[in-house]
């Protein structure tokens, strides 16, 4: 259960329909265009850093009650995306989507730092 006060915590107390902490972890927001990709953490209380700096609570996340998240400026996960293993598509009206993917801490398990994009959840990666 989500502690009381937490971004995790639906109005009224009531815990929230899915484990907010699926989302929680390392991510890699894939650029559009000629953007580049850029490393995002998302933390347990909800906070999001991107190049390890919070931005403020526009980008902060918590769950939804219909079983997707939201962010303070209003991009939504894909209500249906139950799995966040892997990808998730960030989408708001009139906005192209923008697609985050998990990746593996590099060192999570072999002593090295730095992370490196999981190679079954880049959507571009040859299968």
């Amino acid at each position: 259960r989500p502690e009381r006060g937490s971004p995790y915590q639906e109005e009224g107390g009531a815990p929230a329909p899915i484990d907010p902490h699926s989302i929680v972890g390392h991510w890699l927001v894939l650029g559009v265009g000629d953007a580049d990709d850029t490393p995002a953490e998302v933390l347990s209380d909800g906070r999001v850093l991107f190049n390890g700096k919070d931005y403020g609570k526009d980008f902060h996340v918590k769950p939804t009650k219909d079983g997707g998240f939201i962010r303070g400026d209003g991009w939504r996960v894909h209500v249906g995306a139950r799995d966040y293993s892997k990808t998730v598509t960030w989408m708001k009206k009139d906005e192209q989507p923008t697609r985050w993917t998990r990746v593996i801490p590099e060192g999570a398990g072999q002593g090295r730092g730095g992370a490196r994009a999981d190679p079954r959840a880049d959507p571009r990666a040859d299968p």
